[in-house]
């Protein structure tokens, strides 16, 4: 057997083998050459890479911390009590629009 051969056997045995779940995910990240990666970089807003671990998750802590509390007011109070459900639960439909109006912006970038 040629080395395409088994290359090719070896993949797709590798995608079959792969839980149902996960099969077209695996396909496209093998099929696209996309390997898992070990290593992360991470920069600062100098674009300076940060090499510990410990500074990449304070770099990181500190980039989300600044997108998930701009412009939120401090003084909100924070929940205290028994969880309970949604007096308007959200529906399909919802989450379909949101999710158009996400996929549009992300894809706008």
């Amino acid at each position: 057997m040629c080395n395409r051969e088994q290359s090719a056997d070896t993949l797709a045995e590798t995608i079959t083998s792969t839980d149902n779940t996960r099969r077209m995910f695996k396909a496209n990240r093998l099929l696209a050459g996309i390997g898992s990666s070990s290593e992360i970089k991470v920069h600062n807003s100098d674009g300076k890479d940060i090499h510990t671990d410990a500074g990449k998750a304070n770099e990181a802590m500190k980039h989300f911390r600044s997108q998930l509390t701009e412009g939120v007011d401090e003084s909100l109070p924070a929940f205290i009590g028994e969880p309970k459900p949604l007096d308007c639960p959200i529906t399909s439909a919802e989450v379909a629009h949101a999710t158009v109006i996400y996929l549009s912006a992300t894809l706008m970038n």
